[in-house]
């Protein structure tokens, strides 16, 4: 998957203005299962420059309801083996 794709993971660079990465993407995934104020501007972020975002959550997990404004594609998973096949389906699809 990296081969064809940049991943940048923002708890990975604290200091970097993830503002303008999110600016230059093709795609936002994230991982929902949990709220996080930090993640709802990231995505507002996105929504606001007009990027897709997919979500993934984890079964079971009680997701934010404001996604739903911001976000057309959420995927549930059951484990880490079924997480990484289905992002790699989703990657896929969004070319």
């Amino acid at each position: 998957m990296e081969k064809d794709h940049q991943f940048f993971f923002p708890h990975d660079a604290p200091t970097v203005n993830t503002r303008d990465i999110i600016k230059g993407t093709d795609l936002v995934i994230a991982e929902v299962s949990y709220p996080a104020t930090g993640q709802g501007i990231e995505l507002g972020w996105a929504n606001a420059f007009n990027i897709p975002i997919v979500c993934f959550y984890k079964k079971d997990s009680k997701i934010s309801n404001s996604l739903k404004f911001i976000a057309d594609n959420f995927i549930e998973y059951l484990d880490a083996k079924d997480l990484i096949t289905k992002l790699e389906f989703a990657i896929k699809s969004y070319g």
